[in-house]
């Protein structure tokens, strides 16, 4: 029920660039900070290389087909 997954992907998406992010999601910088927050209590961010960022947004991409394929 969180947008965590949302916020992930176009962190991603952004290449770990905050303000794209927020652009991404039309969200202000302070609401995507909290969420960052929260999510690297799980997922230590600050150590994800450009390289890991890239991989993560295939995996999210993948995901999501799957998803559509599976529950179209």
């Amino acid at each position: 029920g969180t947008e965590y997954r949302k916020t992930l992907e176009a962190y991603f998406l952004s290449m770990g660039n905050r303000i794209r992010t927020a652009e991404i999601l039309h969200i202000h910088r302070n609401s995507l900070a909290y969420r960052l927050d929260k999510i690297s209590e799980l997922v230590p961010l600050e150590e994800v290389s450009k390289n890991d960022l890239l991989h993560c947004l295939l995996s999210c991409r993948l995901l999501a087909y799957q998803e559509q394929t599976v529950h179209p």
